[in-house]
């Protein structure tokens, strides 16, 4: 692989719904996440970018020659590396107020040191660090987009992240980013639980008074049926009532749940996390 042009496939949904997707678990497996969808929403006098990738190849170039002359507003559903990576690009992204610091600082992906895949050496280079964009955005639940022909409402879904954001346009297509789709959800921790239902329970009720709803997610497949809103909800309630199908993640230090649907990552609490630290140094004591 040696460009953006081979990394990135680019499919197109719609004349005006492009999707820049790039494969995730090349660049890290551990995150148990095949494919990163980034989409671009086209009107008839400004674009919309949804994410800027991992960063690992430049995404700008490919969005450039897709918008043409319109002018682009770029947005980030929230501040992980696999959102943001490309943001030091673009002149100016917006995002959730609650998570605008994230990005106005470079961002240290560490985490990526300990991928076994050696497409991270590219990260190395930059020493495994995001710039910033130059110039942040903050905005809030309700803020309007106007793309000319297509109006983009910005939606708080706190839970995956305190500040994150989906996307809705005026005809009915929804952006859910990483609060909804299949494949591998990362839980935020036991007490922020509810939040995220309740997120999941308002993009729903959306979907309700939208039968035609499009549901487009940040992983894996895409678009979505309604009845994905009540197999996750369904799912997290029901994670961990039984602990043969639970396991830890040694690698992020969390709990494993798997049912039909999805595979579920929640933190272990602190307390756990303490006492098998403990065990550790205990049996492997010298």
């Amino acid at each position: 692989m040696s460009s953006n042009s081979d990394w990135y496939e680019v499919h197109k949904i719609k004349d005006d719904l492009i999707n820049i997707k790039e494969q995730l678990d090349l660049i890290d497996p551990r995150f148990l996440t095949k494919f990163s969808n980034h989409f671009l929403l086209l009107g008839t006098k400004k674009a919309l970018l949804i994410d800027t990738g991992a960063g690992l190849y430049p995404i700008k170039k490919i969005v450039d020659n897709i918008i043409g002359d319109r002018k682009l507003i770029v947005v980030n559903t929230h501040g992980h590396f696999d959102h943001i990576g490309g943001n030091e690009e673009f002149e100016e992204v917006h995002i959730h107020k609650m998570e605008a610091k994230v990005i106005k600082k470079p961002f240290n992906a560490f985490l990526l040191k300990k991928s076994p895949m050696k497409i991270k050496e590219r990260y190395k280079d930059r020493n495994f660090k995001f710039n910033p964009p130059k110039n942040v955005i903050e905005i809030v639940d309700g803020k309007k987009f106007d793309l000319g022909g297509l109006i983009v409402s910005a939606i708080h879904t706190p839970g995956h992240s305190d500040g994150m954001l989906s996307l809705f346009t005026d005809r009915g297509e929804l952006f859910t980013s990483d609060t909804v789709h299949y494949g591998t959800i990362f839980l935020p921790d036991k007490k922020k639980i509810p939040v995220l239902e309740q997120s999941i329970k308002k993009l729903q009720s959306l979907a309700k008074s939208n039968p035609e709803m499009e549901i487009y997610p940040g992983h894996e497949q895409y678009p979505l049926d309604p009845e994905i809103f009540d197999q996750l909800l369904n799912g997290i309630a029901m994670r961990n009532k039984n602990s043969s199908n639970r396991s830890i993640v040694g690698c992020f230090g969390m709990w494993q749940y798997e049912d039909e649907h999805f595979t579920y990552l929640e933190p272990i609490t602190p307390l756990i996390r303490r006492l098998g630290v403990v065990i550790k140094n205990t049996l492997f004591a010298k």
